[in-house]
């Protein structure tokens, strides 16, 4: 079974999802070492990207970050 980690991107208004980006090209440990996770060895949690820890994304994934009108969130997914 693969899982794959995906950046999805949220209005804050209407709460609609508004994109998504594959970001298994960030290894695991990567990830980790970014997201500091607390007991979730494989990150299957979900995490939120906000002003403390977005910078890294912006740049491993050339993604540009709007916090007045989103929300950002990294999710597992189990592919079968």
């Amino acid at each position: 079974m693969e899982v794959e980690r995906i950046l999805s991107c949220f209005d804050k208004k209407s709460e609609k999802l508004q994109w998504e980006k594959n970001i298994d090209e960030i290894d695991l440990d990567t990830l980790k070492t970014i997201l500091k996770p607390d007991k979730d060895e494989y990150l299957e949690l979900i995490y939120k990207i906000d002003e403390s820890n977005y910078s890294i994304f912006e740049k491993l994934l050339k993604v540009e970050f709007d916090f007045e009108k989103y929300i950002y969130e990294i999710g597992c997914f189990k592919i079968m």
